[in-house]
């Protein structure tokens, strides 16, 4: 009788635990989309450093369901920074508690919801780059749920094989636009780093640089005058006028100018606004010094010095504040930012900023600056504003394709004719201007950002309007503090010249698809071809590591395609669109225009926020006489390495001998390098081979080449999947045998 007790417990056991596996799905980490610079051991991952690292799943269910997610690990010594668990975009943090000896513990780290068919990400995001001498040991995540044999883990998916390249369709614009005019006004011998720029007129303006100085330039017939009137300023990120009186943004205050000599010469600087903290860190600036009526307004920047730290902030940075001038009152907005390096009045007197990539910010993006908003930028100790709810950005610049360092954005003026109300936007990493489009969908900002212009000859960084249709840009170098590249000049006046290119004018988001708007008339016969336009559609997932890779990344199914009578718009139906996506459209070289015109750039980047309410564009059937013209896109064979590298490599890494931000990949810097380890201090020479440049994409300060600075490059291993990574390494270890190298 007690054996049979003791095999009916067994089997009871057994069959108990058969039952609760239907109801769980066991993740391995074996099994992680990317694990950066950590190892596997045996049947577990060994976590060391979050930068760099996917540690992510796709699992999908059946029915709808709750879950409760517990992990599998083992942790020897305390850490200092939590770990975040973040579930369909909801997030968890957990503090990794000690656990005894190497023993595997099993815990809960939350609970979720999942949606019915629908591919869901989890995913581990340890802390960003701190390296801890000893490892994180997990073994597995386990889903429980409710609902038997629901849950289903799912395959990565491979990249798409994308259309064929060339400038304006996959790679960087080469080139002036045929609308602009640039025109040097650079007194002789400068070669600023401009960080602000308020007029008084087209031919008189005030310029800060990131040294210090203020500089009033005047333009007299072709000669340009500059007279220093203020120096030993504190990094000034912005200037603005106000009723005759000069404000300058500098580190931590909002200054005026005062105590004019004779000379114009500006002696007093006087702080008229200065109540919040700052560290020793040097990226600490205040941007913007965007005046409506009586009030200015800036945003603060966070830290970037202490990545190898606990990435602890002083409070309250991240901040867009308001100061009036009349009352001396300042007012917190909103938080949440990152390095929002550009601030501009846009359509209905709101405010626009950019904000770069960066820790919890998966790419760079254009907000609409709104009331008790948070923008997403997290840390401790936690912010008043983040218990807000997360407002997206009105635009994302998806990384190394739309941009890269975005800087500050401008909308044009009537002048501009059919640009009239678009926005502009500098890059201090690849240079030239996008063109962005907003449109009002649901009272909810959302647009289009477009490539627009090259040819400029610097890196643009501020932009101010100086008449009804010319710009003053001015430039900031790309690298270490912002000084490193030489250029040719600081300052260039852009001005509208009328005519025309063939272009994409805007997009518009319809119920069922999207309106594409052109310049000019297509040719007869042109747009009718669905197989003429490529179209993805992803989101991101912010974590606390730096960047982030596209999720739910996917092809579009085109239904279908028509053309206005006017041949000026046409409208892609398409099906299971959804909100909070980016659509990426790419359009085929062969599309023309009615005066034969090719296409400028045929790229564009939708960010979907909203859909429209029934509002259907209009679908037509082609009509029975029309000559159809061939415009079906061109696939390459594989992964294009050279267009990787030009999206992310190509802004700091020349492949000439020309030095730029990072090390060159020309044949004369040798098969050898002499790097720096940073942990150790150590100088050694190591080859530059795959294993290095593999190393260097995940883990960037691991092995620094000799007189580059730390800090500099972001992992790539969370942006680029495995198959990317291994294109772009093929190219520049081709590269670093023969420059010419065109694959």
């Amino acid at each position: 009788m007690q054996r049979f007790i003791i095999v009916f417990i067994i089997f009871f056991i057994k069959l108990n635990l058969l039952y609760s596996s239907d109801f769980e799905l066991v993740l391995s980490t074996k099994t992680v989309i990317s694990k950066g610079v950590n190892k596997f051991n045996k049947d577990h991952l060994e976590v060391v450093k979050g930068r760099g690292s996917n540690i992510s799943w796709y699992i999908q269910a059946r029915e709808m369901d709750s879950l409760e997610v517990y992990i599998e690990y083992s942790n020897s010594h305390p850490l200092n920074q939590r770990y975040q668990f973040s579930f369909d975009q909801h997030d968890f943090f957990w503090d990794v508690p000690v656990t005894e000896g190497s023993k595997w513990h099993k815990v809960s780290v939350g609970s979720f919801k999942v949606k019915a068919n629908y591919p869901t990400l989890l995913c581990i995001a340890p802390p960003s780059n701190k390296q801890y001498k000893h490892p994180v040991r997990i073994k597995s995540l386990i889903l429980k749920g409710s609902k038997k044999n629901n849950l289903i883990l799912l395959p990565h998916k491979k990249s798409f094989i994308m259309p064929k390249s060339s400038p304006g369709f996959g790679e960087e614009l080469d080139a002036l636009h045929p609308v602009l005019a640039v025109d040097d006004y650079s007194p002789e011998g400068t070669q600023w780093g401009v960080t602000g720029i308020a007029h008084k007129g087209e031919n008189e303006f005030f310029i800060t640089t990131l040294k210090g100085d203020v500089w009033k330039i005047s333009k007299e017939s072709n000669v340009t005058n500059k007279i220093l009137i203020a120096k030993g300023l504190n990094a000034p990120m912005g200037i603005g006028l106000y009723k005759g009186r000069i404000f300058v943004l500098e580190r931590d205050q909002v200054t005026e100018l005062t105590g004019r000599n004779s000379n114009g010469f500006f002696e007093k600087h006087v702080c008229v606004s200065k109540d919040w903290p700052k560290s020793k860190d040097y990226h600490e600036y205040l941007f913007g010094g965007s005046i409506l009526k009586d009030e200015v307004y800036f945003v603060s920047s966070v830290a970037m010095g202490n990545r190898n730290g606990d990435n602890r902030q002083v409070p309250l940075r991240g901040s867009a504040y308001k100061f009036n001038f009349e009352t001396g009152e300042k007012k917190l907005i909103a938080a949440g930012f990152r390095e929002p390096n550009g601030m501009s009045i846009g359509p209905d007197q709101q405010i626009f900023i950019s904000d770069n990539q960066g820790e919890w910010l998966p790419s760079s993006k254009i907000i609409h600056l709104q009331d008790k908003a948070f923008y997403n930028f997290k840390y401790l100790p936690v912010h008043p504003l983040e218990k807000s709810a997360i407002i997206p950005p009105a635009i994302w610049i998806p990384y190394g394709e739309a941009g890269k360092s975005p800087s500050q954005p401008l909308f044009l003026s009537e002048a501009w004719e059919q640009y009239a109300g678009h926005g502009i936007i500098g890059d201090v990493a690849f240079g030239g201007l996008r063109r962005f489009v907003l449109e009002k969908v649901n009272g909810i900002y959302q647009g289009v950002i477009l490539r627009w212009t090259q040819g400029l000859d610097f890196k643009v960084n501020r932009l101010e309007k100086i008449s009804d249709n010319s710009i003053l840009a001015g430039r900031l170098a790309r690298g270490n503090n912002w000084d490193k590249n030489p250029s040719h000049s600081s300052l260039k006046k852009i001005t509208y010249k009328g005519g025309t290119a063939f272009e994409i004018l805007s997009i518009r988001a319809k119920s069922n698809g999207f309106e594409i708007n052109f310049t000019e008339p297509l040719k007869p016969g042109v747009g009718w071809d669905v197989d003429a336009f490529h179209v993805e559609k992803w989101n991101y997932q912010a974590t606390q590591l730096y960047g982030g890779m596209k999720v739910r990344h996917e092809r579009v199914l085109i239904k279908s395609s028509s053309v206005s009578a006017d041949r000026r718009t046409l409208f892609l139906e398409m099906e299971n669109l959804e909100k909070g996506f980016v659509v990426y459209f790419r359009l085929s070289e062969m599309i023309k225009s009615v005066s034969n015109r090719k296409l400028w750039a045929g790229e564009a980047w939708y960010t979907l926020n909203e859909l429209p309410k029934n509002d259907l564009g209009i679908v037509l059937q082609a009509p029975k006489n029309i000559n159809k013209i061939a415009t079906s896109l061109t696939y390459q064979s594989k992964i294009s390495g050279r267009v990787l590298y030009q999206q992310y490599c190509s802004a700091c890494h020349s492949k000439t001998v020309q030095k730029l931000v990072g090390p060159s990949f020309h044949p004369s810097c040798g098969l050898k390098r002499t790097i720096v380890d940073q942990l150790g201090k150590k100088k050694k020479m190591v080859n530059f081979d795959r294993a290095y440049i593999e190393q260097s994409i995940l883990d960037p300060n691991s092995q620094i080449v000799e007189g580059f600075p730390a800090n500099l490059m972001p992992s790539f291993g969370s942006v680029l999947n495995s198959e990317q990574i291994k294109a772009l390494v093929d190219f520049i270890v081709q590269s670093s045998k023969n420059p010419s190298v065109d694959k």
